[in-house]
């Protein structure tokens, strides 16, 4: 990973990386380097950020059909339909128009990146009540 990083005017096969703690890795040249000397310790961060592309494949995508019972749409029900592989505290839901959802992750989201468009179906129609009529 680091070795891919390097500038291209490095000589991979001329340096030796070695990977110490803290997010910081030792470079230096390999035994009897015709083009190197000396070390440099380098500091990287690790990007661990899931993508809501990858956590939520496009199969997924349709949440199909989302009961309101007459009542408004909700963020909270379209979060209800979302897969239990979704870290839902991690998400905000910003509904759209002609039933579509984009979920991106809440600011300082420690687990995701990137963002996605849901689609959904509405049965708006209200759940009668049984009654026992007396």
């Amino acid at each position: 990973m680091i070795n891919a990083k390097l500038p291209t005017s490095i000589d991979k096969s001329q340096v030796d990386i070695k990977i110490d703690q803290d997010n910081k890795a030792t470079i230096k040249p390999i035994k009897n380097s015709t083009k190197y000397k000396g070390e440099v310790i380098v500091t990287y961060n690790l990007d661990t950020k899931q993508t809501l592309e990858t956590t939520l494949p496009q199969v997924q995508r349709n949440l199909g059909t989302i009961e309101t019972n007459g009542q408004q749409l909700t963020g909270d029900m379209i979060n209800a339909k979302l897969p239990t592989s979704i870290d839902k505290s991690q998400v905000d839901i910003k509904i759209d128009q002609d039933n579509k959802a984009t979920i991106k992750p809440i600011k300082n989201s420690t687990k995701y990146k990137g963002e996605v468009i849901v689609t959904y179906n509405l049965d708006t129609k209200q759940t009668l009540e049984t009654k026992e009529v007396k």
